[in-house]
């Protein structure tokens, strides 16, 4: 799949992009589902920290720590 060719670096800029509500039609959101499928696989403990929070102005990128072996919660 092409999301999944993308580099991390491009993914996140994409995602940035398209994390714009004003930008939320339908054809967005299904394009931003996929987008979260394959961050999921790349960064699943730093996705469902993520989703966890309850920091609305926080980003995926504020949570990449979680993946980091040397992570100590």
């Amino acid at each position: 799949m092409l999301i999944a060719s993308r580099s991390d670096e491009d993914l996140l800029k994409d995602w940035k992009i398209l994390d714009q509500p004003v930008r939320a039609t339908e054809e967005v959101r299904m394009v931003r589902g996929l987008y979260l499928d394959e961050m999921e696989n790349r960064w699943p403990r730093a996705v469902d920290y993520w989703l966890a929070s309850l920091d609305n102005e926080k980003g995926i990128e504020d949570f990449m720590q979680y993946e980091d072996p040397n992570y100590d919660e």
